[in-house]
């Protein structure tokens, strides 16, 4: 057997479970999906049930190009961005375009076109994303979709609803005096049911701030954090289920410039600082404060802490009553010795709020582990019980090889990893599923098929 070549990722679990899209470039998924440069969304319905192809290629000669990516499944459709060109009759550029996709039939529609005609047909959907209730699409473009926005230079963000399809509306509106023609949009999130967005723009006079916009009651704040912030600071937003509670993660380009996790309370419009001690010291290393999470509640963030010598990290966590909470004593503290993954964006949260999924290198903190090697563990938050995740199906992880994903499914009961091939030389990554119940994993690919993906 060749070695492999394909890479498999960005998993999304449909909200019953059944369903986990997710994109990839192998070529022995499907007969139909003959070349390896072109990326395509499938369907995996559990071991032993055959793949299915949602973005099969057409005969207009375009099979080779182009590159699908799910946002989301929404009920019994995949809402997905991709540069294809045959998905789209008459195209012939790899713009990229937000559709969604039945995932029973080959019915397929496109979200979002510019209202000035074809000839404007070249700007791109930039990022998207869909509310966990599935009702809402949020899509960042500077293409005009929307008869009365005029602005044709910057990006807006959208929300169309999912249940009617029906006109988008306009999301990303400013405070009072705050214009839309003046900002540059980035961080984009929402809450559950997608009737909160937050999301950076920068202002006329170059200023970054985090805008927090209520879509029900059309009303909008704004505010700024750290110091000295510039338009090429970092931010990472999230902002909780019931949308009153807002994380951010501000890392500027230069040392002189405040770094850090901040949380917000959005009907007091409180900001504390929360990776700085009583004396406004930094935590730790000032560049290290990563894989912020906001849990549900919004009352409790877990973040990552590095050393000041860089030779260790620590889980923190964070209540706006207790202040920052160390390893012990704490029911939801990760075990002492956690290692965030350097590939791996961070330890991850169930749907539920009752699990932590993490990468560790400790030994024992199961029985029979007692090599210093990283393994897939999962805290069960209200117990302290720490599960080990069946390695058997899955490659060997080494420092150098963390998995890439890690997606929960709605009900909290299995897991989308993706991980790299060890032996690839750009370590493209294998998806697999792990289920939490049953303590097995399984490596995503048709029946029959008894090797690695290519």
């Amino acid at each position: 057997m060749a070695p492999d070549s394909g890479s498999s990722f960005s998993p999304a679990f449909s909200a019953d479970g059944k369903h986990l899209v997710f994109a990839s470039s192998s070529i022995n998924f499907v007969e139909s999906a003959k070349s390896g440069n072109r990326i395509d969304l499938f369907d995996y319905l559990g071991p032993g049930k055959p793949l299915g192809l949602l973005t099969p290629p057409n005969s207009e000669g375009y099979a080779t190009l182009g590159e699908s990516f799910p946002v989301g499944v929404a009920n019994d459709r995949v809402v997905f961005l991709s540069t294809s060109p045959d998905l789209y009759p008459g195209a012939t550029n790899l713009v990229q375009r937000l559709y969604s996709q039945s995932l029973y039939s080959v019915y397929r529609r496109l979200l979002a076109r510019d209202i000035r005609g074809p000839a404007y047909d070249s700007l791109d959907i930039q990022v998207a994303t869909l509310a966990d209730n599935g009702q809402y699409v949020f899509y960042e473009t500077a293409a005009v979709v929307l008869n009365g926005v005029t602005n044709i230079s910057r990006p807006q963000i959208y929300r169309m609803s999912l249940d009617t399809l029906g006109s988008p509306e306009l999301a990303s509106f400013g405070p009072d005096g705050f214009s839309s023609d003046d900002r540059i949009l980035t961080g984009m999130t929402v809450n559950k049911d997608g009737t909160m967005l937050a999301y950076v723009a920068q202002t006329a006079t170059n200023e970054p701030v985090v805008v927090v916009n209520d879509l029900n009651g059309r009303t909008s704040l704004s505010f700024s954090v750290g110091s000295n912030p510039n338009p090429y600071d970092i931010y990472e937003i999230n902002i909780s289920s019931e949308g009153r509670h807002l994380m951010v993660r501000h890392t500027g380009e230069f040392p002189s410039v405040d770094h850090g996790v901040y949380w917000v309370n959005l009907a007091s419009q409180e900001i504390i600082s929360i990776t700085r001690d009583l004396d406004g010291n930094y935590l730790g290393n000032d560049t290290s404060f990563a894989s912020p999470i906001l849990f549900h509640n919004g009352e409790t963030v877990a973040f990552e802490v590095e050393s000041t010598d860089l030779s260790s990290r620590k889980t923190v966590f964070w209540s706006r009553e207790k202040g920052r909470f160390g390893m012990d004593g704490f029911m939801a503290s990760v075990p002492a010795g956690y290692v965030e993954p350097s590939n791996s964006s961070q330890p991850v949260l169930s749907p539920d709020g009752k699990k932590l999924l993490f990468v560790s290198t400790t030994p024992h903190l199961v029985e029979g582990v007692a090599d210093q090697m990283p393994h897939l563990y999962v805290r069960e938050l209200a117990s302290g019980k720490t599960i080990l995740i069946d390695p058997s199906d899955l490659p060997p992880l080494s420092l150098n090889n963390f998995p890439a994903e890690i997606v929960f499914s709605p009900d909290s009961s299995r897991v989308a990893i993706s991980i790299p091939r060890p032996c690839s030389i750009d370590q493209r990554p294998v998806l697999y599923v792990a289920d939490l119940s049953l303590n097995t994993t399984t490596a995503v690919r048709p029946p029959g098929l008894d090797h690695l993906p290519r």
